[in-house]
């Protein structure tokens, strides 16, 4: 989805794609870092705990995010992130490229 592209409220947006070692084409071993979806708007951040793929075969991950069933015209921020519980400092930090802004209308 591109950058302040339109959705409908209420729908389920789904966010794929893999992880891999810095300045290689090698993935992680399964279940070393997780990914989840952070939704940043006028309230605030939020991650629910079901916005997370833990166990990432190959480096993939597959997550689904119901949005708000409200009008957001200003739009939702939506950031995909990899963390790692063990030891934060593996994992490099986001950038605009893994953010994504939706505008919802009913």
């Amino acid at each position: 989805m591109q950058k302040g592209g339109w959705g409908v409220a209420g729908e389920t947006v789904h966010f794929h794609g893999q992880v891999w070692c810095e300045g290689t084409q090698d993935a992680p071993r399964n279940s070393v870092f997780g990914v989840r979806v952070a939704r940043k708007d006028s309230q605030g951040d939020f991650v629910s705990s079901t916005w997370k793929d833990n166990s990432n075969p190959n480096g993939t991950f597959f997550i689904s995010v119901a949005v708000p069933d409200m009008d957001i015209r200003e739009g939702v921020t939506v950031e995909v992130q990899a963390y790692n519980v063990r030891d934060p400092t593996k994992v490099m930090p986001t950038n605009d490229s893994w953010r994504r802004t939706l505008r919802m209308e009913d």
